[in-house]
């Protein structure tokens, strides 16, 4: 007898947390549909908000590149586009080698069109000397995220040579990796670095050449723009 009764006490116990189960599941497979909803009004409310649209609308967003020149025989071109339905200002700023800043005036980009603009043109409107024949950019926007796309184009037309340059997008990382080729003992290279911060940096620099690791001398103290 008292065997049957724990047996039994056994199965009440089990049907009870079955039951329990099924409720709590119940419950949930009711709730879903609300939970969703309400995670959906309030994605929407946010999207409609007027208030976070004019914040977002309002942020200031800069993009960096680190090297142009329009010396001898080179040229450099930024192209700038706005997939928006509103024109954008683009803030252009030249930054020369040891630092000096150059704030070229704003430029207009209208709705769903780009503009190249050579730096050489722009350099020699601002009516300055051959200090900012090469250096450092920003371009800076009142905008969306991605309202204003940028690249920069230096090229040596006479000689065929060419290269792009795109502001790093998305994660961010203190370590920088970019592939290099030499196609014969005449072809040279350069590594450019430009510090965007407000603070001095040290750089080390290691070079791969044929399966080894060349450590360059460390560089302390890059400073940043004046």
């Amino acid at each position: 007898m008292i065997h049957i009764a724990r047996f039994i006490s056994s199965r009440v116990v089990c049907f009870s947390l079955l039951g329990l189960l099924l409720i709590t599941a119940l419950a949930l497979i009711i709730a879903w549909p609300k939970r969703t909803a309400l995670a959906k009004g309030s994605a929407d409310k946010k999207a409609n908000c007027p208030t976070c649209r004019a914040a977002q609308n309002s942020t200031t967003r800069t993009m960096a590149f680190p090297y142009y020149t329009t010396q001898d025989n080179w040229e450099a071109t930024l192209t700038l586009n706005n997939p928006t339905p509103n024109p954008l200002q683009a803030f252009i700023t030249l930054y020369s080698l040891d630092g000096q800043p150059l704030v070229l005036p704003a430029q207009t980009v209208p709705a769903k069109k780009y503009l190249r603009l050579p730096l050489s043109n722009l350099i020699s409107q601002a009516r300055v000397n051959g200090h900012f024949k090469e250096g450092s950019l920003t371009v800076g926007f009142i905008g969306p995220m991605n309202g204003i796309g940028a690249q920069l184009t230096v090229a040596d037309l006479r000689n065929g040579y060419s290269f792009d340059m795109e502001p790093p997008m998305g994660f961010k990382s203190s370590r920088l990796e970019g592939v290099w080729w030499s196609q014969n003992d005449k072809t040279s290279g350069q590594v450019m670095l430009c510090n965007t911060t407000t603070q001095p940096l040290n750089v080390e620099l290691n070079v791969d050449w044929q399966a080894s690791a060349l450590t360059a001398p460390a560089i302390s103290g890059c400073v940043p723009p004046v």
